[in-house]
């Protein structure tokens, strides 16, 4: 899946659960689109390689986030973590 698909899945308001495991092509663009998704409450982001620090600002804006499998995604770094504690849930 790329940053496209996500776009279109972003129109899938009643989303909970989403799991992109090693979905190389996703960028923090498609991290954006998701970020739309205000029922989410699980994401598996696990070896997403391309979504950096940027790409948990969005993350954040998912307050009702009670999973969150960022592992193995080498572009975030300790710096980009603080922001995830925006989330509540």
């Amino acid at each position: 899946i790329t940053d496209v698909g996500l776009e279109h899945i972003s129109r899938l308001s009643n989303i909970t659960s989403l799991d992109l495991f090693s979905c190389s092509r996703i960028t923090d663009a498609g991290i954006g689109h998701i970020s739309k998704l205000s029922l989410l409450t699980s994401l598996n982001l696990h070896g997403c390689d391309e979504i950096t620090d940027a790409g948990l600002e969005d993350i954040s804006k998912l307050s009702d986030m009670t999973f969150l499998d960022i592992s193995y995604c080498e572009k975030i770094t300790d710096a980009g973590i603080p922001q995830l504690s925006k989330l509540s849930g």
